[in-house]
């Protein structure tokens, strides 16, 4: 269950609890554990556990999951009605921006990451970046380092270093174990300030009001209503044509705290910001049962799941991708299809219809798809870089497909689809050893079974791999001997 659980699939978990019996002695960690992972409340089970576990582990683990579960009531509870816990002390001092506070808390305690984490928190809401930017950084491989990419964003935005701060953001969310909006937030901030040539922080208000007066819905300075989370914003008195830089003060109201579950302050009420399901988070979620319970699993889940979202396109183009890796290609259309028929401005439905076609062997037809896409967003995707630069070499046309693979390479260095088509295109003996070396490290046992030189073995590679151009190598998927695999740990 455990194995279930870190994988990322806490519905089979709770399957497997039910068939355990949900009282049995030793479950109620990995039941409480289980149900948050699926955004259920938890809360009886909490009660529970306190009830059973006074001591000051047992308290300790109970404010976790209350913050986890969005009660940062219950964790004052916990506060006042006891001494001890020292950590949460500090981190609600932080959450209601008394970074003075927090460190009186922290006094006296032995070194740890968690120690070092809310030190450098407390160091920025001082103001003071150069100390809390190496405190940050000794801590981005650990078990606070989703915390600590938020954090560093935070730094190095203020600093004017606004790519390395788009780095951290894209870093805070791919370490986060659920949806964390303020990386979202702090990388739309960072793009904004980098698009108004470095505009120094003391001049970003007097930038908002011109771009609100000037510069009209859809043009170059984006506002609150164009963001992809806008919606998550309004409850916060957000307008949709505020300009994106009023995120600054967004951001610094939810003060010291980056966890997903998000509190706002006055300075001395916490009052929580609960944020809704994201849909493109939880379809992204259910792609890993793939690697715990197969292709059947993943489908039930999307169906089972999918009223939660409304059916939102943003989560049905993540079943779709599925079953492009699965090499359902019909399948997949169907459901891009689907996706642009609720909204026709779902830039990755029209990536992946594109991709269904093509990898069906219709170049053409793939090339208009995405011809048509780009007329109604104007905008590409990364993903489509990648497609399209293979749906190029297949076609002949190595200039452009040149041109679209080294742009995916340049956005996602990691994608290794891109580098073998890149490699295939050129036909450089160095490059074609360079990029089959990747796959045998990746795909051992793919590797293993295939013939012929480089060049042959690569495109042998991409045929294995069905639809799956992910950017990340932890989403390789491969088809022998006739089930679907993932990448080598």
């Amino acid at each position: 269950m455990r194995g279930a659980l870190s994988s990322g699939d806490p519905w089979w978990v709770g399957e497997l609890i039910e068939e355990a019996g949900r009282g049995r002695s030793g479950l109620e960690i990995l039941a409480i554990e289980a149900a948050l992972a699926r955004d259920e409340d938890a809360a009886a089970a909490i009660a529970a556990w306190e009830k059973d576990h006074p001591d000051e582990a047992g308290r300790e683990a109970a404010a976790a999951w209350w913050a986890r579960s969005g009660r940062v009531d219950q964790i004052e509870r916990l506060l006042s009605t006891a001494g001890g816990l020292p950590l949460w002390r500090a981190r609600v001092a932080l959450w209601r921006k008394q970074p003075a506070a927090a460190r009186a808390a922290l006094a006296g305690l032995p070194d740890s990451p968690e120690v070092r984490c809310l030190t450098a928190v407390a160091a920025v809401l001082d103001g003071d970046l150069e100390t809390a930017e190496p405190l940050l950084r000794g801590l981005l491989d650990g078990a606070t380092s989703a915390e600590a990419w938020s954090w560093l964003s935070t730094v190095l935005r203020k600093q004017g270093r606004f790519d390395e701060a788009v780095r951290a953001a894209d870093s805070a969310s791919i370490a986060s174990t659920a949806f964390n909006l303020i990386a979202r937030l702090e990388r739309e901030l960072s793009i904004a300030c980098q698009r108004s040539a470095g505009a120094p922080v003391q001049s970003r208000w007097r930038l908002q009001r011109l771009f609100r007066s000037v510069t009209p819905r859809g043009g170059g300075h984006r506002t609150i209503g164009d963001l992809e989370h806008a919606a998550l914003l309004y409850p916060l008195g957000l307008e949709p044509n505020e300009a994106v830089f009023v995120l600054d003060q967004v951001i610094d109201r939810f003060a010291g705290n980056r966890s997903a579950n998000l509190t706002t302050t006055d300075g001395e009420q916490l009052t929580t910001y609960h944020v809704p399901i994201d849909p493109r988070f939880l379809g992204a979620r259910i792609q890993r049962v793939l690697w715990t319970r197969g292709p059947e699993a993943v489908r039930r889940l999307y169906r089972d799941l999918e009223p939660t979202v409304n059916s939102d396109p943003l989560f049905l183009i993540y079943a779709g991708e599925v079953e492009l890796w699965l090499g359902e290609y019909d399948r997949a259309a169907s459901i891009f299809d689907r996706a642009l028929a609720s909204d026709r401005s779902t830039k990755w439905a029209w990536i992946g219809l594109g991709a269904s076609a093509m990898l069906q062997g219709d170049l053409a037809g793939a090339q208009r798809t995405w011809e048509e896409g780009l007329r109604i967003n104007r905008v590409a995707g990364p993903t489509l870089f990648v497609y399209r630069g293979e749906c190029y070499r297949r076609q002949g046309d190595r200039a452009r497909a040149r041109e679209d693979l080294d742009v995916a390479l340049r956005e996602k260095p990691h994608r290794l689809s891109a580098r073998i088509n890149l490699a295939l295109l050129t036909g450089e003996s160095d490059a074609l050893q360079r990029v089959e070396a990747d796959c045998r490290r990746l795909m051992p046992v793919l590797m293993a079974t295939l013939s012929g030189g480089p060049a042959q073995k690569l495109e042998q590679v991409l045929v294995a791999m069905r639809g799956n151009r992910s950017s990340s190598e932890w989403h390789i998927s491969y088809h022998l001997w006739d089930r679907v695999w993932g990448r080598a740990e």
